[in-house]
């Protein structure tokens, strides 16, 4: 009897061991408490069901992540499209805006070079949306909801949010990762090459480039910052640069900016992404989750 006692012991102390384990493994997964409450609940009635609903639960979050998995990609004539630093707040601080030119109606931007030091020179970017109705001439994006990045052909989307940070002079647009893992750093997509108040444009760094999202075989208005290599080979040659975090300066919301536009006018040419709305910069959201200490000098 007392073999036995011992021995139920033991596996109820075991059963309690696992349990306690997958519930935390399911509380790492699982974000939202209300879920995480369920799970609980699924355990108390039992190991093997509690694990069947924590697998159907991490399952349905996951859909998110397939179904951008399914995504593909569309090249860009890399002259018909530019990556700007748009400022806001009286150019005190920037965001990122991308313009591109789909019909040659009308210029959607022009550039100019302006040397701003003995050995800075910078582009200065002159978006030109303003001055008519660009439906169907041109697309731009100046939100999250308008540009993600793409590596190695994967859809990061929400785990990155672009920010355009001042640093030693320049205007950089890093990539900050919203997920609390070093497996996920901050990346430097590309640089402005010196610092200015008005709209500049930026560089992007070698092996990126800007391309079109296609879902189920449709092209949308989603832009991709690509680079063909995977994260990992990303991270490789980001190793031999890392230096002083890039720190942001604290970002104070603004009500948007609205730029009139002028009288629309009809045009022959279809749009493949509508914009009939005024032209808005906004200030960028502010992501409350604090970037990974892995960043690119």
């Amino acid at each position: 009897m007392i073999g036995s006692w011992q021995e139920r012991n033991r596996f109820a102390l075991s059963r309690r061991v696992h349990l306690n384990i997958a519930i935390f493994l399911a509380s790492k997964l699982i974000s939202q408490s209300n879920l995480f409450m369920n799970v609980q609940n699924l355990f108390q009635h039992g190991l093997k069901g509690g694990l069947i609903g924590a697998v159907a639960l991490v399952s349905s979050l996951s859909s998110g992540d397939r179904a951008l998995a399914q995504m593909t990609q569309q090249e860009l004539d890399v002259n018909g499209v530019t990556v700007v630093a748009s400022p806001y707040q009286g150019g005190a601080m920037h965001q990122l805006l991308i313009v591109e030119q789909l019909t040659n109606a009308r210029a959607c931007w022009s550039e100019q070079k302006n040397q701003i030091a003995a050995n800075q020179t910078i582009t200065v970017v002159n978006p030109l949306l303003a001055d008519f109705d660009f439906s169907g001439i041109c697309g731009r994006a100046t939100d999250s909801n308008g540009f993600s990045v793409r590596m190695g052909g994967r859809d990061f989307d929400w785990r990155y949010t672009m920010q355009v940070v001042a640093q030693n002079g320049d205007l950089r647009l890093i990539a900050r990762s919203t997920v609390k893992s070093q497996a996920i750093p901050d990346l430097l997509i590309g640089r402005v090459g010196g610092s200015t108040s008005g709209f500049a444009k930026i560089n992007l760094e070698p092996g990126w480039r800007v391309t079109r999202r296609v879902a189920q075989g449709k092209l949308t208005g989603h832009f991709y910052l690509t680079n063909d290599r995977t994260l990992e080979q990303v991270m490789a040659t980001m190793q031999p640069a890392l230096g002083t975090p890039i720190t942001s300066p604290e970002m104070t919301p603004m009500a948007p900016v609205v730029f009139p536009i002028a009288t629309p006018v009809p045009s022959s040419t279809p749009s493949s992404m509508p914009s009939n709305q005024p032209l808005v910069f906004s200030s960028p959201t502010i992501n409350s989750v604090p970037p990974s200490p892995e960043v690119l000098k």
